[in-house]
């Protein structure tokens, strides 16, 4: 008869020991209870008459509620889709309960409830363990085991590595000017305003919140960060929020209706003159403070994303001869979502990469420099940038004729 390990015994257990917490817990409480009722049994019950159970109908009916029910199932996608979304839930109740005090209590319950629902059912990984499971996934996201280098003020960092500055100074360099000058005007505004009580203070506190405390943390513990401030991509909207306080602070000044609409036509100009010119790589932007995006290039992280790609394998589906060898390096499966059917993607591998016979390609980044370092000598068929900046070329590895341009 074959023996069981002994480890197949404790890894039960452990999987095991939750529950029975559970259960203990729910057994400690009823026990509770019971005595209670033997013990007091006329104020248990007037308690139960005259506070339970106005306290549950008046939880019963936050559920029922259609805000409160929308709002609710709206957090739990936010939850299930970025482990990080639980904390504009925690917003929303720091300032409803500053606003209204103990009779937030059963709306919050209600709506934690229903977020903790639809989290749990569109959260295939929370099932069988929802705790631990979801602390799990936070600790994960926060310390994301990532090991490539990210480019900052020139310097390749290792991700381990980077400054406690890449956040904000990011944050800085890539919005337009005239919309870090509203915001400083909007910040500007929100504290004058908080002093004098002519705002919601308790509103302003929020927002600040919303915006300081996630780049605070970043700064702080120093997490995983790379692709720019794409992770925090949150906090955009507080940003805007306090941008919109400097418009409505600019508009408040101007009486005439044209001198507000010019002024909101110079303001907007920066932002549809470069919508325009990086299209379709908006996100390269950087504002003049790096030199623009031409300045930035190569001191900065630019297409991150490789959507430059996509261009570059379209330029050789039309040019490229057939049953061609084209090697990619970096993200090869947004070249194969677009390649032509008969030709041969390959990723790039340093250490194995042979030269073959017959017509070959490579497609490169301008990310590291990869675009410089590698196959230098090749002649180079198309590059595809904007302004100046460089994101990806198409190189030709073999002694054949290149493809028309």
């Amino acid at each position: 008869m074959r023996a069981i390990p002994l480890e197949n015994y404790v890894q039960k257990s452990l999987k095991l020991y939750p529950r029975l917490v559970l259960l203990y817990a729910m057994l400690v409480i009823a026990v509770n209870i019971a005595f209670a009722l033997r013990l007091f049994p006329t104020a248990t019950r007037e308690m139960w008459r005259e506070h339970a159970i106005p306290f549950a109908k008046l939880v019963l009916k936050s559920i029922l509620n259609k805000h409160v029910l929308g709002a609710g199932i709206l957090l739990g996608l936010c939850t299930s889709t970025r482990v990080i979304g639980p904390t504009a839930g925690a917003l929303v109740a720091v300032y409803f309960l500053l606003k209204t005090g103990r009779k937030a209590i059963p709306t919050l319950i209600a709506f934690f409830t229903i977020t903790l629902v639809i989290s749990y059912l569109t959260w295939p990984n929370l099932w069988g363990a929802p705790l631990k499971n979801y602390i799990g996934s936070f600790t994960q996201a926060s310390d994301f085991p990532w090991d490539g280098k990210v480019m900052f003020a020139g310097v390749d960092y290792p991700v381990s590595e980077l400054p406690r500055a890449y956040l904000p100074v990011l944050l800085s360099l890539q919005f337009t000017e005239p919309a870090m000058i509203l915001f400083l005007a909007g910040l500007a505004v929100a504290i004058t305003r908080s002093i004098g009580k002519a705002v919601d203070r308790k509103l302003v506190a929020m927002l600040a919140l919303w915006l300081i405390m996630p780049i605070a943390v970043g700064m702080l513990l120093q997490t995983t960060m790379y692709d720019n401030f794409r992770h925090f991509l949150f906090v955009i909207p507080s940003i805007f929020l306090f941008v919109g306080l400097g418009i409505q602070a600019i508009l408040d000044k101007l009486k005439s209706i044209p001198a507000r609409i010019v002024i909101l036509i110079v303001l907007l100009l920066p932002n549809l003159y470069w919508d325009v010119q990086l299209h379709p790589y908006q996100y390269v932007y950087y504002n003049s403070l790096t030199g623009g995006v031409r300045g930035a290039f190569r001191n900065y992280e630019m297409d991150y994303w490789a959507t430059s790609y996509r261009e570059a394998i379209n330029y050789l589906n039309e040019n490229a001869p057939a049953n061609a060898r084209v090697v990619v390096w970096g993200p090869d499966h947004v070249v194969k979502s677009l390649a032509r059917a008969d030709l041969l993607i390959e990723k790039y591998d340093n250490e194995n990469f042979q030269v073959k016979s017959g017509p070959s390609f490579a497609i490169v980044s301008s990310r590291h420099d990869k675009d410089l370092t590698l196959f230098p000598e090749a002649k180079q068929l198309l590059t595809v940038g904007r302004d100046g900046a460089i994101f990806a070329v198409v190189k030709q590895l073999d002694q054949t004729h290149p493809p028309d341009p």
